[in-house]
């Protein structure tokens, strides 16, 4: 079994560090801390579930989306969740689904 956290925020530090045999994957990417993530949600962002295909591939997301489009899960056509990490970013292909956080007023649509 795996184990997942959000990045740490740079707010107050405990008492104590953590171990870092003891944390667990850096979930979605370093700068995905639960304070960015909600930030994102109150500025109007929402989550997507994206299907590609031949005609729109991974290049056709990413220039949809752009950068500011955070991945967080691809589910394969197998139906097999792969969690997106700070250390791990699969390759989407045609018929896998991406979830991500996407701001509609940031679509690239030229």
């Amino acid at each position: 079994a795996e184990v997942f956290q959000l990045a740490a925020g740079h707010g107050k530090q405990g008492k104590r560090s953590i171990s870092k045999d003891l944390k667990g994957r850096i979930l979605f990417s370093d700068d995905s801390t639960y304070e960015a993530i909600t930030g994102r949600v109150e500025s109007g962002s929402i989550f997507k579930a994206t299907t590609l295909s031949e005609a729109f591939d991974f290049n056709a997301y990413r220039t949809l989306y752009g950068a500011r489009a955070l991945m967080l899960f691809v589910i394969d056509s197998e139906k097999r969740l792969q969690v997106i990490t700070s250390d791990r970013k699969p390759a989407p292909v045609a018929g896998d689904v991406i979830v991500s956080l996407v701001n509609p007023d940031e679509l690239f649509m030229g």
